[in-house]
């Protein structure tokens, strides 16, 4: 049985600081990151890392971080015959602060790309996606429902 993701994909920005900085101060790093993320695509290879036949759907910008994560899921595993590019919108970013006592704060830029990109028309054909039978699992990643359904 195979599975098909529909929802963003993310570049993470991770860094690591002592402690949440107060308004207007700037702490130095104790660390960064910079790794594949976005709801969607990291179920999208855990399932492939597992063993399932995965195909994505979402949309990636045309700059260096879409063409990163595109390369990404194909070096895991993942079809990406229906993840598509588009110049209208930069490809998600999410910018991660992680606090010395396990505190944690996302900003991320993924929905406002997923809600421009992401559409009716671009889910034409999933029911075909590799060639598969129509009994497939679908996960909708969080934030996808109200995208495709405008």
């Amino acid at each position: 049985m195979g599975v098909i993701v529909v929802g963003s994909a993310n570049v993470d920005l991770v860094t690591v600081t002592p402690r949440m900085p107060v308004p207007g101060e700037t702490l130095v790093g104790t660390s960064f990151e910079q790794l594949f993320g976005g709801k969607g695509a990291n179920q999208a290879v855990a399932a492939a890392l597992l063993g399932s036949q995965v195909s994505m759907v979402a949309k990636l910008g045309t700059d260096k971080l879409g063409e990163a994560s595109f390369s990404n899921f194909k070096s895991l595993g993942v079809d990406t015959t229906h993840v598509g590019t588009t110049g209208d919108a930069a490809s998600g970013v999410a910018f991660v602060q992680r606090y010395a006592g396990g505190d944690c704060r996302e900003v991320s830029f993924a929905a406002s790309l997923l809600r421009r990109a992401v559409s009716r028309c671009h889910l034409g054909g999933i029911s075909d996606v590799g060639g598969w039978p129509h009994r497939c699992r679908i996960a909708l990643a969080l934030g996808v429902i109200s995208a495709v359904s405008r």
